[in-house]
């Protein structure tokens, strides 16, 4: 039997660095030989050893969250036609590189825009696998509130908003944990690997 270990921050959990059930898996299989994709839970240990139990989040929640963020409209030109009239066309790269510098502008605009939208739902979609994908206890809240104090970082008075941070801050501890927690999850759900991507993407390299 591995030894419980004491977390820094009083939470449960085994100093396994992220292995038991929670092994990187390549063709969504698990050590047991079931496929994620079938499965509805599974237990978890991060790298901080951490434990807690991953589930698989409901589908549309994901796409309501997704439909609720604006996107922006890709800007256009027009084409004269032989016959008479124009023809309307969305602005890709070639063509906009023949634009005008006022249509570069736009396309700028449009692209900052498309960038900010992905961030977004990217986010999104990440507070949704931490809010209804994990769950764990954390067994001592005044010592990291403390802890975030001395840190000079601001944590929310409201316990869900509150819980949220923590989970941030470290159930995805290591680029492994970010890996294997959001492939993981999604991988129940039934969500597609470029979504997974996504998510994994959002983070800097040096997390």
């Amino acid at each position: 039997m591995t030894p419980r270990s004491a977390h820094p921050l009083g939470i449960r959990g085994e100093n396994i660095m992220g292995r038991n059930n929670a092994k990187r898996h390549e063709d969504s299989v698990d050590p047991s030989g079931i496929k994620i994709s079938e499965q509805v839970s599974q237990n978890f240990v991060n790298s901080r050893g951490i434990s807690m139990t991953l589930r698989a989040i409901p589908p549309y929640l994901a796409q309501m969250a997704n439909e609720a963020i604006s996107r922006p409209k890709p800007p256009t030109y027009a084409i004269e036609l032989e016959g008479g009239g124009t023809e309307e066309h969305v602005h890709d790269e070639t063509s906009i590189a023949q634009s005008s510098d006022a249509e570069k502008i736009k396309w700028a605009e449009y692209q900052d825009a498309l960038l900010e939208s992905i961030r977004t739902s990217t986010e999104s979609l990440l507070n949704i696998i931490l809010i209804e994908g994990v769950e764990l206890e954390i067994d001592d809240m005044p010592r990291w509130l403390k802890k975030m104090e001395l840190m000079h970082i601001p944590v929310s008075d409201d316990p869900e908003e509150r819980l949220l941070a923590y989970k941030k801050a470290y159930v995805l501890g290591s680029k492994e944990d970010i890996n294997d927690v959001t492939s993981r999850v999604m991988a129940m759900t039934g969500l597609s690997r470029e979504d997974v991507n996504n998510v994994k993407q959002s983070f800097p390299d040096t997390v």
